[in-house]
């Protein structure tokens, strides 16, 4: 892995780690909301009554889960994980600069007054 990086690549990098984060959440989510409904004697009961449907979901949710959290975590370099945008992140702390920020604002047409403020 190579550590020049522009700060677009970087950006997208957070992105995707973002949406990696988001979905892992998600499937938590729905995994603990099916445990919760689950408690109720009247949920109970439909759950039962289609209990391999429901044993196949809860099983897939708990996968999905590890799956997320194995691509969170990786350490091999080239995986894109938090480990890797750590690094990206500590290798340019250029990108975090207030020249760095001054001209992401330019770019999005922020006024220069307003900037100095």
């Amino acid at each position: 892995m190579s550590s020049a990086i522009s700060e677009r690549e970087l950006w997208e990098h957070l992105q995707s780690v973002s949406a990696e984060v988001d979905d892992a959440l998600a499937v938590f989510h729905t995994y603990e909301e099916i445990l919760r409904l689950g408690s109720d004697d009247a949920v109970f009961r439909a759950f039962n009554a289609n209990a391999m449907f429901w044993n196949v979901q809860k099983v897939s949710l708990q996968t999905t889960i590890f799956v997320a959290l194995n691509r969170l975590f990786e350490t091999d370099a080239n995986a894109l994980s938090i480990h890797r945008l750590l690094n990206e992140t500590l290798a340019h702390p250029e990108f975090f600069s207030k020249d760095a920020l001054r001209r992401r604002k330019i770019n999005l047409k922020i006024e220069p007054g307003y900037l100095d403020a």
